[in-house]
């Protein structure tokens, strides 16, 4: 945790969305002892390709990244210069990233002594350091030097968990304990991209610091402590190009994960089905959802997301198997997304009985991310558009930031 705050004790943070289709922002309005506020947002989609290469794909997503630093200044910013908080900077700026930017895990290590011993500090990093190269052993391919992920920068490690002698402990240190349990979630992300935004960053906000995270240690993060009430559940975040998907079990995210099927996939099924343009697809598709659309239309549109219903929980079947294995899954279910094709992905996890295959004994209890559910920890004014992600990493950060 850090001090956030000067003597006024009210800031503006901006926090920022970086998905595999598109950058998502949010200007906050942090103040002590109250929910943070977001005062503007904006999302704008990288340019979509058919075959991603990601030399091509960073240079998309860091110039969508400077659109998106640009409408902050001219539409965000701009807005407060009648206002109080008009003469405000910005200190500090979060990048939250999720797949394919990220790679994500939560390692167990632990070590077994003859004698009991005293834990401490020291014992503690050490037995994460060790497990930290072994995660970036695994990650990285030695052989491959030229590889976009070959060279990799952590960007957080978290101690989520310790356990001595089998029982979770919330505060270790001092205490004797033969067994030392320590579980911890780690995220690496290309090092040319970390690079890349922070020099986007340092260029257009001029912030005091700047700070990465992952998006799913940040949902984990404020479903499991602000909402969820729940030890375990499935978070599944569906993005433009991949979903991902993690799985919570005893107050620790098991596995993540994530699959190449995500809103654009339903786009370009739908496209491809009908001969129609991915606008034209995105257009059928809300007007089939809405209710409107003639007998013709919702004919020819029906088979078409039914098979790509089909096909995506069958994705997201393989990835939780995979997760899993043999263990039982949660009955609960959070899903994040935003947009207007949220009534398919809702209709699919709901309607298509996920029990069917044997992946739990009962559907889902299914709930989507929303305002709605968010509203008691974080609020948007009434000129900034909803944003699921954005709501989830500003509530994240304002606990970072110990407020």
């Amino acid at each position: 945790m850090f001090s956030f705050f000067s003597k006024d004790k009210t800031e503006l943070g901006v926090v920022f969305d970086i998905g595999s289709s598109s950058v998502g922002v949010g200007l906050v309005k942090f103040k002590r002892d109250k929910a943070p506020q977001i005062i503007y947002t904006a999302r704008k989609a990288i340019p979509y390709q058919e075959s991603v290469k990601p030399e091509r794909f960073l240079v998309d997503m860091i110039k969508t990244l400077d659109s998106v630093h640009e409408l902050v200044h001219k539409e965000g910013l701009a807005h407060l210069k009648f206002t109080e908080y008009g003469n405000h900077k910005i200190r500090h700026a979060f990048y939250a990233f999720s797949s394919p930017w990220a790679a994500s895990q939560t390692k167990i290590a632990s070590v077994e002594h003859k004698d009991s011993v005293i834990v401490t500090h020291d014992m503690i990093d050490d037995i994460v350091m060790k497990a930290e190269k072994t995660f970036e052993a695994e990650v990285v391919d030695p052989a491959k030097s030229s590889d976009f992920k070959s060279n990799l920068t952590i960007i957080e490690k978290r101690v989520i968990q310790i356990r001595l002698n089998g029982y979770e402990i919330r505060n270790p240190y001092n205490k004797e304990a033969k067994n030392v349990s320590v579980s911890f979630f780690i995220s690496l992300v290309p090092k040319v991209v970390t690079d890349s935004v922070s020099e986007a960053s340092l260029g257009a906000l001029h912030p005091r610091d700047t700070h990465f995270v992952s998006s799913q240690l940040a949902s984990y993060s404020v479903l499991k402590d602000t909402v969820s009430g729940q030890d375990d559940f499935v978070l599944l975040d569906v993005g433009g190009e991949v979903s991902d998907v993690s799985v919570v079990k005893n107050d620790l995210i098991l596995e993540t994960a994530s699959f190449p099927l995500g809103k654009n996939f339903l786009i370009r099924q739908v496209s491809r089905a009908l001969a129609v343009t991915n606008d034209g697809a995105l257009s059928l598709i809300r007007l089939y959802y809405s209710g409107h659309a003639d007998k013709e239309v919702s004919e020819s549109i029906r088979p078409v997301l039914e098979n790509a219903s089909r096909e995506w929980i069958g994705a997201l079947h393989t990835v939780l198997t995979q997760i899993t294995g043999t263990l039982s899954l949660p009955q609960e279910l959070f899903i994040v997304l935003n947009g207007d094709l949220t009534p398919f992905f809702m209709k699919a996890i709901r309607e298509e009985k996920v029990s069917q295959f044997d992946v739990v004994e009962v559907p889902f209890r299914v709930t989507l991310v929303n305002h709605d559910l968010l509203k008691q920890y974080v609020s948007f004014s009434s000129s900034a558009k909803n944003d699921s992600n954005v709501a989830l990493l500003t509530i994240f950060t304002s606990r970072m930031l110990d407020i």
